[in-house]
């Protein structure tokens, strides 16, 4: 579930916007680009033909699946998303349960799985060595990045808090990574995400087969990126995966009534409703891409056909563990990971974020270490590394952020919910995800052996926090000069 979020700052990312598409030329003639609000680009999103041969509907069935298609009174129907159980596609046939939501005929179905989607145009991708698909571009994205070494992990590195430029091909030759294993076991990994990437299966996104047997490693490679990460295997590590899995279970977990959200981490590799609904693009009319870059358009213009020589894939919705968001992060993300000549690369091709398990949880990971002044890391928070100027003694000196005795934050996860989130620290907002944070925080650092940090009050959400304005509902208190990182 993608949360409201601030982008990253324009001086932070070196980076700002300007009003400049581009794209890229596609692999086909031009097949009519799904129009981004119909109802036939939710299914043309996720369903590719030859449709499965129907089924006579059964009205006790909870579990269809989207793409899955059915008969009734002669007529054949294919599900747009997962319907409800009795939700009914045939009004004559059986009104009081009917949802002309969930369902479309075969025929308008095979339409609308026939045009391009963000999609296709990864599927078609061919490259000049003859590669083909996500494969081939994540191999260009990644190319050149030379693998780490024993010298990677230094001193220096474990106190800088910055990404490695260098890939963990063996992420359990890093000594952070052996810690963080003494509380994250790949049997208590499994237990944490049983339904991991369930969410895009169900609702027919591109699921790559490697995050099957390769998820916990990729999570491993996360940490080996980042040295400072569980430097030692001790109650700061504990703290620091309890905050991760604190916000990732939020951000990308399965939600419901009945839902346990810790154990059901990395559902959604994407913002689950995201791909094809033209509001998620985040990058209205090109406003939010970096000036210095380009960013390719969602879909054509309204009312235009689209054009064959421009890849539609400028899609900037949530993906990965944090649901990294805006065309700013994901080009700041790619320089960071891969180095500034690859910030246009992401651009070109966001949806890789969730394609690759390394990058999937790499991204999450970049998010919780990284710094985005005036914010502090999420990580630098819990770990107290960062501390309040000593003026915020109490609540009410700096909008709720409270500086520990000696050093660090009193409210640090209450503070780290700020910096991922700041609408939901906001008395008037009545969010119940601030306490959902805090439950699974607790009881996170109850199954790793630790306890918060002995300033730290038992975190309840972060209703205490005020804004730091009047003016700016999401302006974040760290803009305070007392706060600011």
């Amino acid at each position: 579930m993608r949360t409201a979020r601030l982008a990253l700052s324009a001086l932070a990312a070196g980076l700002s916007a300007a009003v400049v598409l581009v794209g890229c030329t596609a692999q086909e003639s031009a097949a009519p680009v799904e129009s981004a609000s119909s109802a036939e680009g939710q299914v043309a999103a996720r369903c590719t033909a030859p449709f499965p041969a129907a089924v006579a509907y059964d009205p006790a069935k909870a579990d269809y699946a989207a793409c899955d298609v059915v008969r009734l009174d002669g007529k054949d129907f294919v599900a747009k998303y997962p319907p409800l159980v009795n939700a009914c596609p045939i009004q004559s046939a059986c009104a009081a349960t009917y949802d002309a939501y969930a369902w479309m005929t075969l025929a308008e179905a095979q339409e609308a799985a026939a045009r391009k989607t963000e999609f296709s145009y990864y599927r078609e991708y061919r490259s000049p060595d003859g590669g083909e698909g996500y494969p081939a571009l994540l191999a260009q994205l990644t190319d050149g990045l030379r693998d780490c070494t024993a010298a990677d992990y230094s001193a220096k590195q474990v106190t800088s808090g910055t990404m490695l430029a260098c890939f963990p091909r063996d992420p359990v030759a890093a000594p952070n990574v052996r810690n963080a294993m003494r509380y994250v076991t790949k049997k208590r990994f499994a237990e944490f995400a049983p339904t991991l990437a369930q969410g895009d299966a169900t609702y027919g996104y591109p699921v790559n087969p490697a995050y099957t047997a390769d998820a916990y490693t990729a999570f491993l490679r996360s940490i080996a990126r980042f040295p400072a990460m569980c430097a030692q295997a001790d109650d700061e590590c504990a703290r620091a995966l309890a905050g991760y899995f604190a916000q990732a279970s939020q951000e990308s977990g399965a939600h419901g009534a009945d839902i346990d959200l810790l154990r059901s981490s990395f559902n959604s590799l994407r913002e689950s409703g995201a791909p094809g609904q033209a509001s998620h693009t985040y990058n209205k009319e090109g406003k939010d891409c970096p000036k210095t870059l380009t960013c390719p358009p969602g879909f054509p213009p309204s009312g235009q056909s689209a054009d064959p020589s421009v890849n539609y894939t400028g899609w900037y919705y949530g993906r990965g563990p944090f649901q990294l968001s805006y065309p700013g992060n994901y080009a700041y993300f790619a320089k960071l990971a891969f180095g500034d000549d690859k910030q246009q690369f992401l651009l070109d091709w966001p949806d890789l974020v969730a394609w690759d398990p390394d990058l999937y949880f790499l991204s999450g990971m970049w998010f919780y270490m990284t710094p985005q002044p005036p914010k502090p890391s999420m990580f630098d928070v819990l770990t107290g590394r960062y501390s309040p100027k000593p003026v915020c003694k109490t609540a009410a000196d700096c909008h709720g952020i409270i500086a520990a005795p000696g050093g660090g934050t009193a409210n640090p996860f209450e503070a780290t919910i700020e910096i991922i989130n700041p609408i939901e620290c906001r008395p008037t907002s009545k969010q119940p995800a601030p306490a959902k944070r805090a439950k699974i925080y607790l009881e996170a650092l109850q199954i790793f052996g630790s306890k918060p940090a002995p300033t730290e009050s038992k975190p309840t959400g972060c209703d205490n926090i005020r804004r730091y304005s009047a003016g700016f509902e999401l302006k974040t208190v760290y803009s305070d000069p007392n706060l600011a990182y």
